[in-house]
C-alpha cells in the first residue's frame, strides 16, 4: 500500500490517501484483536474479552462468559466491517480526485494555448480609417476631402495600402425600368502621404485638390444629363474601399478590407467582399471603361453606364 504514495498528485488525493491509510490501519488492528480472541486459551480469553468490551463500551455485568465472548466477537467483526467500508469509500473518492487531477493536467495545454491566443490578439494592429472634409484657406465651404489611416493597436510592419473608389449609378424610366451599374473611378485621392517607418499612429494620408467640391458638382451634372436622356430619376453615390496588407508583431501576413463610410469611417468587411471591390479594381477599370476622376465628364459617365449595363 505504501507504494501508492507515488500516485498522490493533489491536496485532495493526499487527504484521501491519508484517510484510507488510517482506516486500513484500524481495520488491521481490529482484525488482529479478533484473531487473538479466537486463538487465545480459555483462561486468557476472559481478559481479552473484557478489554474488547471496555473498548466498545458494552455493559455485560449480567451476561455469562460465553455471551460476553459472542458479543465482543460480533462488535469487533462489525467494527472491522465499518473500517473496511470506510476504506473503500475513501479509495473511491481518491480515484475520483485522481481522475479530476488527470483531466486538469490534460487540458492545461489548452488553457495555455488560449492565453497565447489572447496575447497574440492583443498584439494585433487596430486600424482606424476616417474621411475628413477640409476648407481651403479663406473659403467657407469644404472643397477638399482626405482619407486617413491610423493604427491604434500593435505594430503593423511592411504596410501596403490600396484605395478604390466607385460610383454607383441608378437610373429609372417612367415605365419603371431600372438600370444600375458600378463604375470604377481612378485618382480621387491623387496624393498619398505615407509616414516613413511608422508602425503605429498615423500611417497614411490620402488627399485630393478640391475633390469633394468637384464630386458634388459632377454628380449634379450627371443626373441633369440623365434626365435629358429620358430617365425620370437619377441616383448617384460614391463608395470608397481600403485594402491593407501587413505583417504583425509575429511576422504573420494579413490582409484586411474596409468599407469607408462618410461619417463613421472604416468598417471591416470580409475577404470575398474586399477582393471584389479592391483587388479586382484594376481589371474592372479597364473592362468597364473606368473614369479618371479629374478628367471625367457627365457624357463619359452615362456612356460608361450604358456600356456596362447592356454589355
Amino acid at each position: 500500500m505504501w507504494q501508492a504514495i507515488q500516485y498522490v498528485g493533489s491536496a485532495i488525493t493526499l487527504i484521501a490517501f491519508i484517510a484510507a491509510t488510517v482506516a486500513w490501519i484500524f481495520k488491521v488492528k481490529v482484525q488482529k484483536e479478533e484473531r487473538l480472541i479466537k486463538l487465545a486459551r480459555v483462561d486468557e480469553r476472559t481478559e481479552l474479552v473484557r478489554d474488547a468490551l471496555e473498548f466498545f463500551r458494552v455493559d455485560t455485568a449480567n451476561l455469562s462468559k460465553e455471551q460476553q465472548f459472542k458479543i465482543a466477537f460480533e462488535q469487533i467483526h462489525a467494527r472491522a466491517q465499518r473500517f473496511k467500508i470506510a476504506a473503500i469509500v475513501v479509495c473511491i473518492i481518491a480515484v475520483l480526485a485522481a481522475i479530476v487531477t488527470i483531466y486538469t493536467i490534460i487540458h492545461a495545454p489548452n488553457a495555455s494555448v488560449s492565453n497565447e491566443n489572447i496575447e497574440i490578439k492583443k498584439a494585433q494592429p487596430v486600424f482606424v480609417i476616417s474621411k475628413h472634409q477640409l476648407k481651403k484657406e479663406g473659403e467657407d465651404y469644404y472643397a477638399d476631402e482626405e482619407l486617413r489611416i491610423q493604427n491604434v493597436g500593435g505594430p503593423a510592419k511592411e504596410l501596403k495600402h490600396t484605395i478604390s473608389v466607385w460610383y454607383e449609378l441608378r437610373l429609372y424610366k417612367k415605365d419603371h425600368t431600372t438600370f444600375k451599374t458600378n463604375i470604377p473611378v481612378n485618382g480621387y485621392y491623387p496624393v498619398h502621404g505615407v509616414t516613413s517607418d511608422a508602425l503605429t499612429g498615423l500611417l497614411v494620408t490620402a488627399v485630393g485638390d478640391r475633390n469633394n467640391e468637384r464630386a458634388t458638382r459632377f454628380e449634379r451634372q450627371v443626373c441633369a444629363l440623365a434626365k435629358t436622356n429620358g430617365f425620370n430619376i437619377c441616383l448617384i453615390e460614391m463608395f470608397q474601399y481600403v485594402g491593407l496588407s501587413y505583417l504583425d508583431l509575429f511576422d504573420r501576413h494579413h490582409t484586411n478590407y474596409f468599407y469607408v463610410r462618410p461619417v463613421s469611417g472604416g468598417e471591416q468587411i470580409n475577404g470575398k467582399e474586399g477582393e471584389k471591390w479592391v483587388e479586382d479594381f484594376s481589371a474592372k477599370f479597364w473592362d468597364r471603361g473606368g473614369l479618371e476622376f479629374y478628367g471625367a465628364t457627365p457624357e463619359q459617365m452615362l456612356e460608361r453606364a450604358r456600356t456596362a449595363i447592356f454589355k
